[in-house]
């Protein structure tokens, strides 16, 4: 039983790291999202003045990228289910996995305000 649990979270890995390879292959977005990775975290190292906002500027930059894989899924499912036509619903599918990408960067934005200056 235990086995057959560990090959089930094995699978999930697996799949779950195709899911971040696929969105580095086919979306600029997260690409550059994950460029800048290096970036925020020295840069977050170097400025944060306790371990509470390390964490916290951490965390909200990690939200960034996961908004950005969650958008990614959104418009492959999209783009899927209209077969490349343009359907109003699309578009709002689209625009909200867009709105929820550029929430978590505000925050991640507020949080250096109000944390580090």
């Amino acid at each position: 039983m235990i086995l057959k649990e560990f090959k089930r979270l094995r699978n999930a890995c697996v799949y779950s790291w195709s899911g971040v390879y696929l969105s580095w292959k086919d979306a600029g977005a997260f690409r550059l999202e994950v460029c800048l990775t290096p970036i925020v975290v020295i840069s977050t190292i170097y400025f944060a003045r306790s371990k509470v906002d390390l964490v916290i500027l951490l965390t909200t930059w990690f939200f960034v990228l996961l908004a950005e894989l969650i958008n990614t899924a959104i418009e492959a499912v999209t783009d899927l289910a209209c077969g490349g036509d343009y359907h109003q619903l699309a578009k709002k599918a689209k625009d909200c996995g867009s709105a929820a990408v550029t929430g978590a960067i505000l925050v991640f934005i507020l949080s250096w305000i109000i944390l580090v200056f």
